[in-house]
């Protein structure tokens, strides 16, 4: 099994776990950590990518935190983009949430050339899905632009809320 179906196979995962576990309640947490694994699609090309948050709830409809993903469009470079993100959850529809992302997109590549880091700006959308006490999962769609560059994500998330 490929990288690629490994990934898609992780987002079936989310999505069918999630759809059968859905939960119903107000989750009395805060503070929440995840991790994320899925497809980053960019000029044309997809590869695996994964990576994590954390993030604070304000209240129940507004989330800020932290975000950060990594892949590897070729051999010995890697893209990263680190985010700060606020989050709008949709009071009609339980786990849906809507936000925006401003931040750094950083590559490295081998010596002797050099990495770079823009500022970089992006769109996400997911569905947190209840499944047990202090768990969560569910999907991610993000877009980012960096330096003119686009790059979308297409996630499977796990979180623990505290």
């Amino acid at each position: 099994m490929n990288l690629r179906s490994l990934a898609l196979a992780a987002l079936a995962l989310t999505l069918t776990t999630a759809t059968i576990a859905r939960a119903e309640g107000e989750a009395a947490s805060t503070g929440y950590i995840g991790g994320l694994i899925g497809l980053a699609m960019s000029d044309g090309n997809s590869e695996m990518t994964f990576g994590g948050e954390v993030g604070y709830h304000l209240s129940p409809e507004m989330a800020l935190g932290l975000y950060f993903t990594t892949y590897s469009p070729v051999t010995d470079v890697s893209v990263s983009s680190l985010m700060l993100f606020g989050d709008y959850y949709l009071a009609d529809v339980k786990g849906l949430h809507l936000g925006a992302m401003i931040g750094l997109g950083m590559s490295s590549l081998p010596a002797p050339l050099e990495g770079t880091s823009e500022l970089g700006f992006g769109a996400r959308a997911g569905y947190d899905f209840d499944v047990a006490t202090g768990f969560t999962v569910g999907p991610e769609a993000n877009f980012i632009l960096i330096d003119g560059e686009s790059v979308i994500n297409l996630l499977a998330g796990v979180s623990y809320h505290f």
